[in-house]
């Protein structure tokens, strides 16, 4: 019966983040509170698929991708989370150096590294070296696949 009644609540509150998103836009903090909630209700797939919609909308969706990995690797889904650590590794290569030298995105790429076999880090290091190159010699950055979804910042006053 208790946990009935905490599944209720669940799914009032899970309303509740859908009803915020409904009104306010697609606010990140939003999305965020919903996977969370989704894991603890053990809907697992609505988890992925909202991880998923913000690595698609995200400029840099590499934790997004890590975050999915780290869920699939949890449910035992290897195959999946090795290709979402292969999408954080590769779309955290892509930043500009200044960009990947932070702690939090250095972090993320150590742990990405860790978690794919070497051949694996090699070819998406060598492929991220030759974008590289390819931007130095023409003084351009390939397009993005797709226009981002506009996400709205929430600011301080």
């Amino acid at each position: 019966l208790q946990r009935r009644v905490v599944s209720a609540h669940w799914e009032e509150a899970l309303q509740g983040l859908e009803e915020g998103l409904a009104r306010l836009g697609p606010l990140i903090a939003l999305h965020i509170e919903a996977v969370e909630l989704e894991q603890v209700m053990g809907r697992t797939d609505a988890a992925l698929e909202r991880l998923s919609t913000l690595a698609r909308s995200a400029v840099h969706p590499a934790p997004w991708h890590a975050r999915r990995a780290r869920l699939l690797a949890a449910v035992g889904q290897a195959s999946d989370a090795g290709m979402a650590w292969e999408e954080t590794l590769a779309s955290s290569l892509r930043r500009p150096a200044s960009r990947r030298s932070t702690p939090a995105a250095a972090s993320l790429i150590a742990e990405a590294r860790a978690s794919l076999p070497a051949t694996t880090v090699a070819r998406i290091e060598r492929e991220a070296a030759a974008r590289q190159a390819a931007v130095a010699a023409t003084g351009t950055e390939p397009a993005r696949p797709g226009p981002p979804a506009p996400f709205r910042q929430i600011r301080a006053p």
